[in-house]
C-alpha cells in the first residue's frame, strides 16, 4: 500500500541527505529539497530523449539491448545509475542535479507501477 512507498521514499530522502552530506568521487551530491520538488514532466521528456532507445517506452527494454527496468533500486541507486552508467549503459554526468533528480523521480514513480 501506500505507506510502503512513503517509507521506500522517507529512506530515498534520508539516503540523499547522507550522500548529499559525503559525497563521493562521481557521486553527485543531491540536495534533498530537490528530491521533493521532481518535475515528472521534465524527468518523462529527458527519458524520452534520452532513455526510450534503450529502455523502451514503458522500461520494458528496448531495441538497443538496454534491459528492462524493474523496482529493485532505490531512487538513490536510480540517480548512481543515470550518473555514472553501470555494464553497458553509459553515464549521463551531464544532467544538472535537478534534471538528475527528475529523471530518476520519473523512473523510480512513474515506470515502477
Amino acid at each position: 500500500g501506500n505507506s510502503i512507498n512513503q517509507q521506500e521514499d522517507a529512506l530515498a530522502i534520508e539516503q540523499a541527505e547522507q550522500q548529499a552530506a559525503r559525497p563521493g568521487p562521481g557521486t553527485p551530491a543531491i540536495s534533498p529539497d530537490l528530491v521533493l520538488q521532481a518535475d515528472f514532466d521534465n524527468g518523462s521528456a529527458i527519458y524520452d530523449n534520452a532513455c526510450v532507445a534503450c529502455h523502451g517506452e514503458t522500461g520494458q527494454g528496448g531495441q538497443d539491448g538496454g534491459p528492462a527496468l524493474t523496482n529493485n533500486l532505490s531512487l538513490s541507486e536510480i540517480m548512481l545509475v543515470i550518473n555514472d552508467g553501470r555494464n553497458t549503459m553509459p553515464g549521463f554526468d551531464v544532467f544538472t542535479e535537478q534534471q538528475l533528480v527528475d529523471i530518476s523521480s520519473f523512473v523510480a514513480e512513474r515506470l515502477h507501477q
